[in-house]
Formats: structure tokens, C-alpha cells, sequence
């Protein structure tokens, strides 16, 4: 959108963005590919012969989804969402009791994945307690402008609902296509809603004010657009939400290839945020800091990052792009071999726990730099398993301990594919 609007001006960084986009992916589904191929696909059969089962991720898909609601209530209730005034507290205490609910974001993915089966196996008031929370956790990100908030979480559910949910004359292929053709203005709406200075000066512990900001915002949208005629420019800035173009256009011409650079912060990644004080500790979330140093501006809140092949590019040039995205493909193909395997095979509930928790960081990892990453892989993930392992130790507990089997043999669904 941006390249059609220039006027025929050649800009070097969005182009970039997207050769490596189309040439660069292929890499990674490669050595995905080459991981997973024997292996069958991540399904979960219309008919299972286990209550059990059931009942188990029912309770496992309550527990994220009342997760992830205490966590957007914290938040609302101490401040600490808003991205105005009313949370600028955070950049001189980020800690404090609200960030107990903090601790475990990403389970909300299975939250989000489960909630159809919920649907499906509740009566009428279970059908509406579950529809009224998930969309009030919507709508509360929605109010905070907090863009991948409502979109991740409608993306997990129409998945959810191809799992679990059968309409015979949906096809979900036009579902995914018309809720993205819709979902490109209204990102845009939210990228002007939440630049307001109206949006800043109003508390989120007063949602209905906050969401009364919202016409302040489409009349940003309507000056903006009238001012530059180049509507489509502005939807493809919202969308692209990185600064990948300038990190192509000024490296290493201005800035120079970054190399090992850094890496040394990684001895930091077991130490939890909370209980460092040292203000020269590094900060392994590193994207927007990143950012800054192309940019030239700093902002204490900023959520920019950039993407993965970005940062091979800005560490080692371009032949670092195919090699790292195809390396990265065989690890994280691996990774879902095996947790594939386990789910199909042999343990149907701790796998799906796996998969749904992996497949939080499917969305994630693209917008990673290689700190972020490392933290990912060897800190925020194994702290969630963890977490989910205690929980699937007691609902063996509950629910009477049994052999583990795949989801395929409750269906009789193998064909030896191991």
C-alpha cells in the first residue's frame, strides 16, 4: 500500500521489505517442512471416545480464559493498561502487584483455541458466560487500543472453530479472507484512536470516557487523509508496525552491522526483572530500543519492534537472512515434531497444552530479535510449561489418573505415521 502510493518514488527500504518477505519465507517453511513432513497434521477429531478428555480441556480452556480476564481486570483496575497519561507510572515503577497477573501471558492462546469446544459441550448458561468473557476481554483491549490484543484473539478462535465446531457450509478459507479485508480499516481507526492526545489524557479506569475518545480519533483519520490524499499509505504504516525499512536503508551505511554485539545480556536471562534493581541491567526485549537507535526517538512506552530477518540483516548482512531463517525453520520444525508426536500419539491433553502454548510464539517469534528470541526459547516458555504442567498434574488428580494416549487412538485414527 505504501509502494502503490508514491508517486512512482523508488524507496529502497519498503522495497527490501519486500523482497525479503518473498524470498526470505520460503527458507523457513523449508526447513519446517523437511522437520514435519512424516508427520501428520494438528487436528482433533469430530468424535472422541474419551469424556474424560473433554472435560479436561474444557477445564484447561476456563482456567486460560479466566487467566487472561484477571489479567485484563489488573490491568484496568491498577492503570497499568492504559497508554496514556494514567499509565505513564510504569516507566518509574514497571512492578508492583498487577504484575502477578502478568506472569503467564501466553496461555491465553489456549484460552482463546478452546473456547468453540467450550461452547459446544455447554449448556445454555455455560454458552453465555464463556461468549460475555471473551467478550469483554475484546473489548477492554479494544478501549486500550491494544491492536494485537483483538486481533490474535479472533484469529485463535476462528481456528478454534474449525477444530471443534462443524458447519457444513462455512468454509472458513472466505472467513479468513473477508475478516482481513474488514480487519485493515479498523486497524487503521485503532492506530489513529490511540494516537489522540484526548486518547492520552483519558483514564482507562473510566472505560466509557476512553471509548468516547474514539471520535476524536476518526476525525484525526479524516484530516490526516484529506491532508496527505494518500489513504492507503497510512493503512499500510498501521500495518506494518516495524521499523525493518529504515534498519534496510541505513545499514551499515549509518549504522554499522551489529554482529555479536550484545549477546553478553544473555547471561541476565534467568534473573527475573522483578527482583533486579540495577538500572544498567540490559533489556532483553530489545525491539524498540532497537528502534530508537533508527529513528532517533526515544519513547519510554514504545511497543515498535522489528522483525526477525531484520535483525539477521543488521547483524551480519544479507546472507545471514536465508541461512538463520532456514536454521530456524529446522529448530522450531523439531520442535513441533515432537510436540506433534506427543499430542497424536501419546499424550492427547499434555500435548494439546504444548501445542496451544508453541503455537503462541508461531505468531510471536517473527517479531523477535535475537535477545527476545533466546528469551523465548529458554526462559518465558519453559516458565509457562511449568505452569501447565502443575495444572495437568492435578487434573489427573481430579479426574483419575490413566495410561496417556494420543488423541489418534481414542478414534482409532492411526496410520503409523510415528
Amino acid at each position: 500500500m505504501v509502494v502503490y502510493e508514491s508517486d512512482q518514488k523508488y524507496q529502497y527500504g519498503f522495497f527490501a521489505m519486500q523482497l525479503v518477505g518473498l524470498f526470505g519465507s520460503p527458507f523457513f517453511v523449508a526447513g519446517y517442512v523437511t522437520m514435519t513432513k512424516r508427520i501428520p497434521g494438528f487436528i482433533f477429531p469430530r468424535r472422541v471416545s474419551n469424556s474424560k478428555l473433554i472435560i479436561a480441556l474444557v477445564v484447561v480452556g476456563w482456567f486460560c480464559l479466566l487467566h487472561e480476564l484477571a489479567k485484563v481486570a489488573a490491568g484496568v483496575l491498577s492503570g497499568s493498561m492504559d497508554r496514556g497519561v494514567a499509565g505513564d507510572f510504569l516507566i518509574d515503577t514497571p512492578f508492583g502487584w498487577w504484575s502477578a497477573f502478568a506472569l503467564f501471558p501466553r496461555i491465553q492462546t489456549l484460552g482463546f483455541v478452546l473456547i468453540p469446544l467450550i461452547w459446544r459441550e455447554s449448556r445454555m448458561l455455560g454458552k453465555g458466560l464463556v461468549s460475555t468473557v471473551f467478550s469483554v476481554i475484546i473489548f477492554t483491549n479494544f478501549v486500550a487500543a491494544a491492536r494485537g490484543q483483538v486481533f490474535f484473539p479472533l484469529f485463535i478462535l476462528v481456528i478454534g472453530c474449525y477444530m471443534f465446531l462443524e458447519f457444513r457450509r462455512i468454509k472458513y478459507e472466505f472467513i479468513f479472507i473477508i475478516g482481513i479485508i474488514g480487519l485493515i480499516p479498523l486497524l487503521s481507526i485503532m492506530d489513529y484512536y490511540r494516537n489522540t492526545e484526548e486518547f492520552r489524557q483519558t483514564d482507562i479506569r473510566n472505560i466509557f470516557q476512553k471509548i468516547g475518545t474514539l471520535k476524536e480519533g476518526m476525525q484525526l483519520k479524516k484530516d490526516r487523509e484529506e491532508t496527505s490524499e494518500k489513504r492507503l499509505t497510512q493503512v499500510g504504516i498501521s500495518c506494518i508496525g516495524t521499523t525493518d525499512a529504515l534498519v534496510y536503508e541505513q545499514t551499515p551505511a549509518v549504522i554499522p552491522f551489529e554482529g555479536l554485539a550484545h549477546l553478553d545480556a544473555l547471561l541476565w536471562l534467568y534473573v527475573p526483572y522483578m527482583l533486579s534493581s540495577s538500572t544498567d541491567r540490559p533489556m532483553l526485549q530489545d525491539g524498540p530500543a532497537i528502534g530508537a537507535l533508527y529513528t532517533g526517538k526515544h519513547y519510554d512506552r514504545s511497543s515498535v519492534q522489528i522483525s526477525w530477518p531484520a535483525e539477521l540483516y543488521r547483524r551480519w548482512g544479507w546472507a545471514a537472512i536465508p541461512v538463520g531463517l532456514l536454521i530456524y525453520g529446522l529448530f522450531y520444525g523439531t520442535i513441533f515434531r515432537f510436540a506433534f508426536r506427543l499430542y497424536l500419539f501419546r499424550n492427547a491433553l499434555w500435548g494439546f497444552m504444548v501445542c496451544g502454548l508453541l503455537f503462541n510464539f508461531f505468531i510471536a517469534w517473527f517479531w523477535s530479535t535475537t535477545l527476545t528470541m533466546s528469551w523465548y526459547w529458554f526462559y518465558d516458555i519453559p516458565k509457562h510449561l511449568l505452569l501447565l504442567g502443575g495444572l495437568y498434574s492435578l487434573l489427573k488428580v481430579v479426574l483419575g489418573a490413566s495410561k496417556p494416549r494420543g488423541v489418534l487412538m481414542y478414534t482409532g485414527e492411526v496410520d503409523g505415521r510415528r
